[in-house]
């Protein structure tokens, strides 16, 4: 993974995810499926590892206006869930999409 630009190895202190850029992400997983057999499993590592990371820039970055949509969703956890529900639905149509080059929507 450090030879993808994914991780770091810091020798004494650790590995640590890298500062991943739109560029590198798609360097990485391009140069992954060329040189490996990769596999779906894999592709969704590589994925949670993003997710990861955008959720901590989005908890860093949020303002006023986030933080009132998160106080919503915690006073009406239903209507929370729906949403959430439809973004589970893009979000498996879009890897779909992008990993088999279909979708079913």
């Amino acid at each position: 993974m450090e030879i993808l630009g994914i991780v770091e190895i810091h020798v004494g202190k650790g590995t640590y995810v890298s500062d991943l850029s739109f560029e590198s992400v798609a360097n990485s997983i391009s140069g992954m499926l060329y040189f490996e057999n990769s596999n779906i499993d894999y592709l969704y590592e590589v994925r949670e590892m993003i997710e990861v990371r955008n959720a901590g820039l989005a908890a860093e970055r949020a303002d006023e206006k986030d933080i009132d949509k998160i106080q919503k969703a915690k006073e009406d956890p239903e209507a929370a869930m729906e949403a959430m529900k439809k973004h589970i639905h893009i979000s498996k149509e879009s890897a779909k999409k992008t990993l088999f080059g279909k979708s079913s929507l």
